[in-house]
């Protein structure tokens, strides 16, 4: 957990999230995605990451955790979670009014997301030809 982030205080309450629900199904990686088996992910993930954010630890490490298991068998060309970290913004901040964050602070991720999709559309042959 950043040592600056103001949401540190509620870190006591994050296991909290989802309620009983949670408890019930812990291990399950449809309620925690972080929990998937790398096989059964798709080939490029990119995640964009507010920094003020309950999830960005649990985030870095489902990043890292994938990436290191990926490159100890050696097949990856590219990470396959790239971990786009937005270190000054909030959780939900892509979907905030443009008075609140500027239109070309949202653009970053968004372009990234469109040249991530291109890149793996090139891989499989696939172009956009509109």
């Amino acid at each position: 957990m950043p040592k600056n982030d103001p949401a540190r205080i509620f870190v006591p309450l994050f296991d909290a999230y989802a309620g009983p629900a949670r408890a019930k199904h812990f291990e399950d990686p449809r309620l925690s995605p972080v929990l998937a088996k790398k096989e059964t992910l798709p080939d490029r993930i990119l995640l964009v990451v507010p920094g003020i954010d309950i999830l960005v630890a649990e985030q870095t490490e489902f990043a890292e955790r994938v990436n290191a298991e990926d490159e100890a068998v050696g097949d990856r060309e590219v990470p396959r979670v790239e971990l786009m970290h937005e270190k000054e913004l909030f959780h939900g901040y892509l979907e905030v009014p443009d008075a609140v964050i500027k239109r070309e602070v949202k653009d970053r991720a968004y372009s990234r997301a469109i040249e991530v999709l291109r890149e793996t559309h090139e891989k499989y042959g696939w172009a956009w030809e509109g």
